[in-house]
């Protein structure tokens, strides 16, 4: 919002920010700066651009408070200036002599002159704490990172999920292995198995009935279709050498998946890193604009109000009701 105060014919603009939005800028960036920091602490990625927006938010919270401090410093030296202001403006109304009208014109250009040496020192350390976030970031190569990561990203959950299919596939073979030894464990039959070539004719014949018969003819089917070898013997020792190559085979592929979930969860941590910049940088701006309102509305009452007060047409009675105004804008800011 903004509201005109005249000026000896002209106005000043009082550009009041926002200040819910400023205050949810800082909290998001608080938010985003924690993110930004453990997302590095996990990954690394990026040094000088982390170590350049890491400064951001301190920049954010200094900034806020170098605002309200610049604020309440002008309206408690406003409020007093104001009442001696006005005495001694009452009094210039009562003059009539030249000396005593330079006197007290004296006093009142001395009282306008420290208010507004004030208003320019505090108006010096809120452009300094504005240029403190208003920092130029072009995040475009930043954004061309993500890109690659994001391929990068589909290519490890692709891979990943493609693992994790075979290492379920395997796990079923296993377990009809298992299920296997197990049927001929029960039959007592070991001795017999161990020496005998496995077909689903001998099974029967050694006396083997469902379900564990079946259970072993879906074995022998499997280790047919997966036995390098396709002249291998099929009985009771090869069903525990295939088992166990399958479980070999699991493994690798629970190392393999590892891998790949170390390697996709350092690509997470770098696109949370560079989305955390990018945070960080838009609520920059966000505050930065808002702060400039105050800076610019400060500057422009100085520009306005830096006059001899003897060569303004009601120049004391301007500078009361202008003084007046800015510290009512002021006001909810300090």
């Amino acid at each position: 919002m903004t509201t005109r105060t005249a000026v000896d014919n002209e106005t000043v603009d009082f550009d009041t920010p926002n200040l819910d939005l400023m205050n949810s800028s800082i909290k998001t960036m608080l938010h985003a700066s924690a993110s930004a920091d453990v997302a590095f602490s996990k990954t690394e990625y990026l040094p000088d651009l982390h170590a350049k927006s890491s400064k951001w938010f301190g920049n954010a919270t200094e900034s806020r408070a170098t605002l309200g401090k610049a604020c309440r410093t002008i309206r408690v030296k406003f409020e007093l200036s104001i009442d001696q202001f006005r005495m001694w403006n009452d009094q210039l109304a009562e003059s009539t002599e030249p000396t005593e009208l330079e006197e007290v014109y004296a006093e009142l250009e001395k009282i306008h002159a420290g208010a507004l040496a004030v208003v320019n020192t505090e108006a010096k350390h809120l452009a300094a704490a504005l240029s403190n976030i208003d920092q130029t970031f072009d995040p475009s190569q930043t954004k061309s990172y993500l890109i690659g990561l994001d391929k990068d990203t589909e290519t490890f959950v692709a891979g990943i999920d493609k693992l994790k299919k075979e290492q379920a596939t395997l796990t079923d073979q296993r377990k009809v292995m298992t299920d296997a030894i197990e049927a001929l464990e029960s039959t007592g039959l070991i001795d017999t198995a161990q020496n005998t070539l496995l077909t689903a004719e001998k099974v029967v014949a050694m006396g083997i009935l469902p379900p564990q018969a079946v259970l072993v003819e879906m074995a022998l089917e499997q280790m047919k279709k997966t036995l390098e070898d396709a002249k291998a013997t099929l009985n009771f020792f090869s069903l525990i050498t295939a088992r166990d190559k399958i479980r070999e085979h699991i493994e690798a592929k629970a190392i393999a998946i590892s891998l790949l979930e170390k390697d996709h969860s350092l690509v997470s941590q770098r696109v949370i890193l560079i989305n955390a910049i990018h945070e960080l940088d838009e609520q920059q701006k966000i505050l930065a604009t808002e702060f400039k309102k105050v800076v610019t509305s400060v500057s422009a009452f100085l520009t306005l109000n830096k006059a001899d007060l003897k060569d303004e047409e009601n120049g004391t009675a301007d500078f009361i009701s202008n003084a007046s105004k800015l510290m009512g804008y002021l006001a909810p800011i300090a």
